[in-house]
């Protein structure tokens, strides 16, 4: 999530990768990527509840409690809980894309051995 110059350098990595090897084994690599891009898939199943939870109770403490301290806090885990949301959604769609474009490359490799 927030490793963006990480994967940058990653997917770069990967990019060269692609284009230097065989065309016989290009299927191979696609298939690699898709079974990369659907085991982390999973991890918005739990961010998503846990970003929802992370909400509630600084809602919770932020209107119930008359501490500033826990007032703070409460603003704190809502901020943090939005900003959960949104880089995991713009993740998984960023992720959906390059599975969906893996997908239409693994059946133009298909076509190209056949």
């Amino acid at each position: 999530m927030q490793w963006d110059i990480v994967n940058v350098g990653s997917n770069l990595k990967r990019q060269n990768d692609y284009q230097k090897i065989p065309e016989k084994e290009v299927p191979l690599f696609i298939e690699t990527e898709i079974a990369r891009v659907k085991s982390f898939e999973n991890i918005y199943g739990v961010t998503y509840p846990a970003a929802t939870a992370i909400i509630l109770l600084g809602t919770l403490l932020f209107l119930t409690l008359n501490s500033s301290k826990l007032n703070a806090l409460g603003l704190s885990l809502i901020f943090l809980g939005l900003s959960t949301f949104t880089i995991d959604f713009f993740a998984k769609e960023r992720a959906d894309k390059y599975l969906e474009s893996l997908i239409v490359e693994k059946e133009k490799a298909k076509k190209l051995i056949s």
